[in-house]
């Protein structure tokens, strides 16, 4: 298993067990480089669309879409 891509999220404890981040891009860009963790993810498009690569699978994810990737 390669830990160099590994990543700790505070999860905010039990009472609220997780974490939202909102990311705001006005150009194409590369926004996270590869990493896993032990949580799922969720990815939700408010506007535009997004490109997002797991693994080998590459995903389109448009306006209104919500992403999910279980734990890895």
């Amino acid at each position: 298993m390669d830990f160099s891509e590994y990543i700790i999220v505070d999860m905010g404890g039990q009472k609220f067990p997780f974490k939202i981040f909102t990311c705001n891009f006005n150009e194409p860009c590369i926004a996270f480089k590869n990493h896993w963790h032990e949580q799922m993810e969720l990815i939700f498009v408010v506007k535009g669309q997004l490109r997002v690569k797991c693994n080998a699978d590459e995903f389109k994810v448009d306006q209104g879409d919500l992403l999910v990737i279980n734990s890895n």
